[in-house]
């Protein structure tokens, strides 16, 4: 009698037992039946409702696994995490508004902003503009140009060798410039031989004719003889 080895139902010759098998082997077929149909559905423990449709057509929408369709366009399946379904809307969401600074203008120590979707924004308390480029006291702004050297004459800014008549002068005191005249030093000319030179321990203070403006500072001392007939010249700078 021929008696097939197998483990599943594919396994499973159709054409066994034969016509002319005896019955002594009917026992053997019967178990290798029962053997493979438990090992090709271990699990099934109750009955299989399924048609032979269902099992031929798998499903192809949630409707096909009994899930019912939303009632909204763009809704989405949803779980409660206890195996329930449904389906729910987003939320709507919020518009992106860009929100930046379109202009400004400053009054006094104010700088105000304009703001695209928003409102304007003040800030106040700005340094004071500066109204003088000349003199700037610490603190108090910025320079806005270059400064540049005076070289006229008798301008401020410069310095000139002045002749003071009448008074001494300290290192660093203020004299009005109607006090003083323009001067220079003038060596004694001695010859020698052929050559003509000058004594450094023999020279004339020069006085010009020009009275200076302003007010000057001296950068050196003078001092008064208590003649009036002879002046004291030192180097002076024009401070206004």
């Amino acid at each position: 009698m021929a008696l097939e080895n197998g483990t599943y139902v594919n396994s499973l010759v159709p054409a066994n037992p034969a016509s002319t098998d005896g019955l002594a082997q009917a026992d053997d077929h019967i178990r290798l039946i029962k053997s493979t149909l438990k090992n090709t559905f271990p699990n099934l423990t109750g009955p299989v409702t399924a048609t032979q449709a269902d099992l031929n057509n798998p499903p192809s929408s949630l409707t096909d696994l009994g899930i019912s369709d939303g009632t909204a366009s763009g809704q989405v399946l949803t779980t409660d995490g206890s195996g329930n379904f449904s389906f729910t809307a987003l939320p709507a969401g919020s518009t992106d508004t860009n929100y930046y600074v379109t202009g400004g203008s400053v009054s006094g120590t104010t700088l105000t902003l304009n703001r695209q979707g928003l409102g304007s924004v003040s800030i106040s308390g700005l340094p004071a503009a500066v109204t003088n480029n000349n003199q700037l006291a610490n603190g108090a702004g910025y320079i806005t140009s270059q400064y540049t050297q005076p070289t006229s004459f008798d301008a401020v800014g410069t310095y000139a060798f002045l002749v003071k008549n009448g008074s001494s002068v300290a290192s660093g005191a203020s004299v009005s410039g109607s006090s003083l005249q323009s001067g220079g030093v003038n060596a004694i000319e001695s010859s020698t031989s052929s050559n003509t030179v000058y004594s450094a321990n023999a020279t004339q203070l020069a006085r010009g004719d020009t009275t200076m403006s302003g007010t000057w500072r001296a950068m050196g001392s003078v001092t008064y003889n208590g003649s009036a007939n002879y002046g004291r010249g030192t180097v002076f700078l024009r401070i206004a």
